[in-house]
């Protein structure tokens, strides 16, 4: 697959990942994207992105972190996965 190709085949995913960083204050970490991105220029987000080939969800949020903030995160002991149906156009 590739970058940003939606034309999957039904044997395909892609998995994406959402970091929601919380610190022991009860503050969470939000970044704001740049301008000069395609989708949603400016608007405010929780880190998170694409997986690569053979990583865990959690290797790829910590990468995600880490590459859009340069700020290291550890596994909490709450992790709430979301699982969404595939999309089916139509």
């Amino acid at each position: 697959m590739k970058r940003n190709d939606w034309h999957m085949k039904l044997d395909e995913f892609h998995l994406t990942v959402l970091g929601v960083i919380a610190r022991p204050d009860g503050t969470f970490l939000i970044t704001k994207r740049v301008m000069t991105k395609a989708w949603a220029p400016g608007w405010w987000e929780v880190s998170g992105g694409a997986a690569q080939a053979g990583e865990s969800s959690w290797e790829a949020v910590r990468r995600e972190v880490r590459e859009g903030n340069r700020t290291r995160c550890e596994q909490g002991r709450r992790r709430l996965p979301l699982h969404l149906p595939a999309y089916q156009p139509g």
